[in-house]
């Protein structure tokens, strides 16, 4: 949300959801969650340079209505450590908080 809002330029509604598109461009500069990667999201996004955050979930793709069509990613966390172990599909997402895994 926090890069939405600086690649609007400002904090309005309608902004924010046309730039949310913009930092999730699959052809931008892959950036990942963590300061040092808001920073160089933020130094991308002044340049005018495509951007595609990618989330602590993964990549994220939307459709044409504005819903997030995956893939998410499975992660382990052991010992503090983190690691990822598979990915899902929205659909399968949704099947499991329907119920119907």
């Amino acid at each position: 949300m926090g890069l939405a809002i600086a690649k609007a330029g400002k904090a309005e509604p309608d902004a924010i959801r046309d730039a949310i598109r913009q930092v999730t461009d699959p052809a931008g500069e892959p950036i990942h969650a963590g300061p040092e990667e808001f920073r160089r999201a933020l130094a991308l996004i002044a340049e005018g340079k495509p951007i595609r955050y990618e989330r602590v979930i993964g990549p994220v793709i939307f459709d044409q209505y504005g819903d997030i069509s995956g893939p998410f990613r499975l992660w382990r966390i052991q010992d503090g450590q983190v690691t990822t172990t598979g990915e899902m599909t929205a659909d399968q997402v949704a099947a499991i908080g329907a119920g119907s895994n």
